[in-house]
């Protein structure tokens, strides 16, 4: 319970990032993800899918608005996902998200979103968290959103600018 409250702390007073801290970890310890490691170690591998789960139904039981619910929970099931400090890791990374999003805006708030609720779990009970490290991966998806298209929107030109040069038809 420390390490929750003190990930809710870190996060930026808004109820989407206040809920998906709040319920980040929810499925730790439940049948199906406790288990033990190559190592001999207690890990709860896979938590966070499940945790989305449950988080949300949590959330519809409590009445929180849908799209509130909808962001926090892809917060939770995301949030050990972000990508290596590598612009082919974070393009690629980019690149699977994106199809879960209608819009650029959307995506960026997303990510915005995930490295916030990313860099409290890390500040929630670490004792050296690697801040660099996280700065050098929301660097490196920040950079990667803003020089590539991921979206038909982004584009520099318009089917309708192509054909204009081109002509109509098959060629």
């Amino acid at each position: 319970l420390t390490h929750t409250l003190m990930v809710v702390d870190a996060v930026p007073a808004e109820p989407v990032l206040r809920w998906a801290a709040l319920l980040h970890d929810i499925a730790k310890g439940t049948e199906g993800v406790r288990g033990v490691n190559s190592r001999g170690e207690i890990c709860d591998c896979g938590h966070e899918k499940k945790g989305a789960r449950i988080a949300e139904k949590i959330m519809s039981r409590l009445k929180v608005k849908k799209e509130t619910a909808r962001k926090a929970a892809w917060l939770i099931e995301n949030h050990m996902s972000l990508p290596a400090a590598k612009n082919e890791s974070a393009v690629k990374w980019l690149k699977k998200k994106a199809g879960e999003f209608s819009r650029r805006e959307e995506l960026k708030e997303a990510v915005d979103d995930l490295i916030a609720l990313y860099r409290a779990d890390h500040l929630g009970g670490k004792v050296s968290p690697d801040l660099h490290g996280i700065e050098e991966k929301e660097k490196t998806l920040k950079e990667a959103l803003e020089a590539l298209p991921f979206y038909v929107s982004d584009l520099a030109v318009s089917g309708g600018e192509v054909a204009s040069i081109l002509g109509e038809g098959a060629q």
